[in-house]
C-alpha cells in the first residue's frame, strides 16, 4: 500500500554507513537484522579477537549470526533479483567484502544503495556467495 497524500511512506530499511573502514561484515549483519551495532560488535569479539575491525571470513559472519540467534544457511548459488542476505563479493584474489542484497538492491557498507547488477559491473566484483539469515522463531 503506497502513502497518503502528504504521509512519509513506511521505511524499508534504515541504513547507516559503517562505522570503521574494515567492518563490512559488522556492519552488515546490523543492517540486515537490525540487531545493534554494539551488540553485533559484541557478538564479534567472541568470534575474532578483532572484533571484525580487520574484516571477517564469511563463515565468522554466519557464526556472529548464530550467536545473536538467527539461523543461517549458505549458499553458493545466488539469484540476484529475488535473494535477501549478506551477499559475498571478491575484488580480486585477496580482497573480500560483503553487502546487503535485498531482492535486486545492494546495499553497501558506505550507506550507498545500488541495483545489484550496477554495482557488480562499476566495481569490477565477483559474486561468491550469500548468506542467507533468519530469525528461528
Amino acid at each position: 500500500m503506497g502513502a497518503k497524500r502528504g504521509m512519509m511512506p513506511e521505511v524499508v530499511v534504515a541504513v547507516a554507513p559503517r562505522h570503521r573502514s574494515n567492518d563490512c561484515g559488522v556492519w552488515a549483519i546490523h543492517t540486515l537484522t537490525g540487531v545493534s551495532y554494539a551488540d553485533v560488535a559484541t557478538a564479534a569479539q567472541k568470534v575474532d579477537k578483532w572484533g571484525g575491525e580487520r574484516g571477517l571470513y564469511l563463515t565468522q559472519i554466519a557464526r556472529i549470526c548464530e550467536l545473536l540467534g538467527f539461523s543461517v544457511h549458505k549458499r553458493r548459488r545466488v539469484d540476484l533479483e529475488d535473494d535477501t542476505g549478506i551477499l559475498s563479493v571478491w575484488f580480486n584474489k585477496h580482497e573480500g567484502h560483503v553487502a546487503v542484497l535485498r531482492e535486486g538492491e545492494l546495499i553497501d557498507a558506505d550507506g550507498t544503495s545500488w541495483k545489484v547488477d550496477d554495482y557488480i559491473a562499476a566495481k569490477k566484483v565477483r559474486v561468491s556467495a550469500i548468506l542467507i539469515v533468519e530469525s528461528k522463531d
